[in-house]
């Protein structure tokens, strides 16, 4: 699972996304980007190995 983000790593990628938080954001954005991240720890548990690679699913093939 992945562990809690610091208010160092929120604030660079504040800075990334050109962002300016305050620390009280910085706190709660900590909390909630950590929440979104073990979440997706949580999808790479599912087993997925006899599921077929898709593009897409609705069957339709280039039409040009």
């Amino acid at each position: 699972m992945a562990t809690q983000l610091t208010a160092a790593q929120v604030e660079h990628i504040a800075r990334l996304a050109r962002l300016k938080l305050t620390p009280e954001e910085v706190k709660k954005m900590a909390k909630e980007l950590t929440s979104i991240l073990q979440y997706v720890d949580m999808l790479g548990e599912v087993p997925t190995d006899d599921v077929e690679p898709t593009a897409q699913v609705t069957g339709l093939t280039n039409a040009l």
